[in-house]
């Protein structure tokens, strides 16, 4: 699948943006709650990782958006 290779290029050049699109489109498309909530929690950890701080995480709408997605109940 293209996104399998996208995910693959994006981890070797240590792109996390690119890998956040790519999770975010793996979720938006997946029909399993599980799997679309697991894909959520790991923008939420790029995303994390890359700005360092909740808080700035939680003031972007994109990303308080997928926080809540995340954690609610599918």
């Amino acid at each position: 699948e293209l996104l399998d290779i996208l995910e693959s290029i994006y981890q070797q050049l240590n792109r996390p943006g690119d890998l956040l699109y790519v999770y975010g489109k793996r979720a938006n498309l997946s029909h399993d709650p599980e799997e679309k909530k697991a894909l959520l929690y790991q923008c939420i950890q790029i995303a994390l990782e890359v700005v360092e701080d909740y808080e700035t995480v939680r003031a972007i709408p994109s990303g308080w958006s997928l926080l809540r997605k995340a954690i609610s109940p599918a």
